[in-house]
């Protein structure tokens, strides 16, 4: 099958645009705990150094489990491709470099982690583990989701494409 090459996204070679999505991942995040400040009631929270240092951690493992999500979806839709992890530029990433997926494909790589990550918090939330944590944790990993969102909406917004190519600066629009 022949691809038309249709438009090309190098971001994480794009300076500007990692400190604009890094602004608006700051933005969310805040956006979402004061939202979560007015769904808790929360006047006065005591934080003791253990609390933060569990907080950080776990926060550290759910992002190991975000960028593993996209490695699981890369692989499940094309099991031949390599997977490769990396952090550059202030952002933590998954890639199959030069796999080429369908659009719809590519959308679910992107959005997965936010979904399961997310089901996950809940989940926990509805055990009885401590929601004001829990929540801390949904806004900090929403809030890093940013750039798979932007991801999302560069699809969308190219709706003449249909098929994608993973690289490991961004991705590669293609028409078939």
């Amino acid at each position: 099958m022949a691809y038309e090459l249709i438009k090309e996204f190098n971001l994480l070679a794009d300076r500007k645009r990692i400190i604009w999505l890094n602004v608006w991942s700051i933005i969310v995040f805040l956006s979402l705990l004061f939202i979560g400040a007015m769904y808790f009631a929360i006047i006065h929270i005591s934080v003791d150094f253990l609390t933060i240092l569990l907080f950080f951690v776990t926060f550290f493992v759910i992002l190991i489990i975000h960028e593993s999500i996209h490695g699981l979806f890369f692989k499940l839709f094309k099991p031949d491709v390599k997977v490769k992890f990396g952090f550059k530029n202030g952002v933590a990433y998954a890639t199959s470099p030069g796999a080429i997926y369908s659009k719809d494909k590519f959308i679910v790589i992107c959005l997965m982690p936010f979904i399961l990550i997310t089901l996950l918090l809940y989940s926990f939330y509805l055990s009885g583990v401590n929601g004001i944590f829990l929540y801390f944790l949904f806004a900090m990993h929403t809030g890093g989701c940013v750039g798979d969102f932007y991801f999302f909406y560069l699809l969308l917004k190219q709706k003449n494409s249909t098929h994608v190519e993973d690289t490991e600066q961004g991705f590669k629009l293609y028409k078939q």
